[in-house]
């Protein structure tokens, strides 16, 4: 699996297939994906008045960076059940 994961924004494609070809042959330690993301996946009960969840899955927050600059770098390290990075 990758390592390091290059996020780019959905309206970004010349610069989706440039980091393709930049990273083409280290592609078994640099992955290039497109922002899947449609917003929030969990929606709002308002009959839930404690968020069970300890920690959110989405670890790194991109949204701003990919926003500003059409694309985010996330290194992929060990998970760990307590949401630290190790």
């Amino acid at each position: 699996m990758p390592r390091v994961l290059f996020v780019v924004a959905r309206d970004r494609g010349e610069l989706f297939g440039h980091l393709q070809e930049q990273f083409a042959d280290v592609a078994d330690r640099v992955e290039v994906v497109y922002d899947r993301r449609l917003g929030e996946r969990r929606q709002r009960d308002l009959r839930t008045l404690v968020d069970r969840r300890v920690v959110d899955r989405r670890a790194v927050d991109i949204r701003e960076q990919l926003t500003s600059t059409g694309w985010a770098f996330v290194s992929r390290g060990r998970s760990r059940t307590d949401g630290r990075s190790p």
